[in-house]
């Protein structure tokens, strides 16, 4: 996914900073299916550390269990983060 800066810049101030080796700093997400409506719950797990010059974006990594089958590639789906879970 990407992200504005200013977004990823206001988590990490609501957050006091971002400190990868706390388990507790874990970003919820929420993937909800544009079709179904479906929200799958998971986490982001890897924030890049550059900024696109030429888009002001990061890109993010996030992981959402898939267990039982209901998302396959090339669905499109809204992403959501909470900044306070």
């Amino acid at each position: 996914f990407e992200v504005s800066e200013r977004f990823i810049a206001g988590i990490l101030e609501q957050r006091g900073g971002f400190d990868d080796q706390d388990e507790n700093a874990m970003l919820p997400a929420t993937l909800v299916l544009k079709e179904t409506g479906l929200e799958i719950e998971g986490h982001v797990d890897v924030v890049d550390n550059t900024v696109d010059p030429a888009t002001g974006t990061m890109q993010l990594r996030a992981i959402f269990s898939n267990s039982d089958a209901k998302v396959f590639p090339g669905f499109f789906g809204i992403f959501k983060c909470a900044a306070n879970p």
